[in-house]
């Protein structure tokens, strides 16, 4: 009887502690839309992507969305929508063979945080929201820092991916954006 005890006891508090990491409103990785990759869709399916009139854009520091090699740029990640009161996001910055371009350098450690997630053999680097970093009312703004790479390496793109959500532990009747930044090699004119 000890034994079933034992075993019930462990089955429980395993099934518990899976179920919290499934649950967990940590940023995942892997999310950004990319090649290869899915979009928070896949779990926060109730709605369409890119709908319901909320919205998911970057800003950054650079000119024109062009890089200087070897700089290092603020990006913010803006995620509204009108109403709801916790976001997150996702984001990868890919060469156009879809490995990691630059460095991704966490600015703000309360509402960020780093991710990987192996796609075709490659840990991508990800910048994903941490627990409750994205919550405040209507909007939330996500900044941190990428260096350029020390060479010219033709053209990144950055793929994102923003939820809007209504922050009640599930994952039905959230919002889910998406996007995709071109950032270009800045040519010099002397």
């Amino acid at each position: 009887m000890r034994k079933l005890i034992t075993i019930g006891f462990a089955a429980i508090s395993a099934a518990v502690i899976f179920g919290a990491w499934v649950q967990s409103d940590n940023g995942k990785a892997g999310y950004t839309n990319s090649p290869s990759e899915n979009n928070c869709t896949s779990c926060h399916n109730s709605y369409a992507l890119n709908s319901g009139g909320g919205s998911i854009y970057l800003t950054s520091t650079m000119s024109n969305w062009q890089y200087v090699p070897g700089t290092t740029y603020t990006i913010n990640v803006v995620v509204k929508k009108t109403g709801l009161s916790l976001f997150g996001f996702d984001i990868e910055a890919l060469t156009s063979a879809n490995a990691n371009a630059g460095t991704l350098v966490i600015t703000n450690t309360t509402k960020t945080q780093l991710k990987n997630a192996t796609v075709g053999g490659v840990a991508r680097i990800n910048v994903v929201h941490k627990s409750n970093g994205g919550a405040s009312s209507d909007s939330s703004v996500f900044s941190f820092n990428w260096t350029a790479p020390t060479t010219n390496i033709g053209n990144v793109t950055l793929y994102y991916t923003g939820a809007a959500t209504n922050n009640d532990g599930n994952e039905t009747y959230d919002y889910i954006y998406s996007g995709s930044r071109l950032v270009t090699p800045m040519v010099s004119t002397y």
